[in-house]
């Protein structure tokens, strides 16, 4: 599968000013360290959950270490929660839903580094932009149209990730 180039979030400004997610230096710094570090075992936890398209599972697992964490990788706990939580209203054919939940995930991903805790947050972004941008292009009448095998996975990297 191709993926085109995707126009979402519109040009009109950016993802981090638009959820006021704008990184001050030291949170960048912080973030870059929180990022470097192994993932906690619950992450792992929820992009099995994830994968195996349990979707609300993988909320129930990742809101808990998002609402502990303090520093800005809770973006990644929370992005990718909100990204399942889109496939999941996908699955019960709620496109106004999936395409709020796919973006507001997709904006909490946009200020990470392309791997984060072991996730490939890269392949995620560009996954879920083009299924957004595919769900966009079948509208609300054809939601259904859209194909499970589409609904990417969260991919790991590196010797501490093995969640898949």
């Amino acid at each position: 599968m191709g993926l085109p180039s995707l126009s979402w979030p519109p040009a009109r400004e950016s993802p981090s000013a638009a959820d006021g997610m704008t990184l001050s230096p030291a949170q960048a710094s912080l973030l870059g360290c929180q990022c470097a570090q192994s993932p906690p075992p619950e992450l792992l936890t929820g992009i099995r959950q994830f994968n195996a398209g349990e979707f609300w599972e993988c909320h129930e697992t990742l809101e808990e270490i998002w609402r502990r964490e303090a520093g800005p990788v809770r973006e990644l706990y929370r992005g990718i929660l909100q990204v399942g939580v889109g496939f999941l209203h996908l699955r019960r054919a709620n496109y106004r839903g999936s395409v709020s939940l796919l973006g507001r995930g997709l904006r909490r991903l946009e200020p990470l580094p392309a791997v984060c805790q072991g996730v490939d947050v890269a392949d995620l972004r560009a996954r879920t932009r083009w299924c957004l941008e595919k769900l966009l292009e079948l509208g609300p009448e054809r939601v259904r149209d859209f194909r499970p095998e589409w609904v990417p996975r969260v991919r790991t990297v590196g010797p501490a990730a093995t969640a898949e």
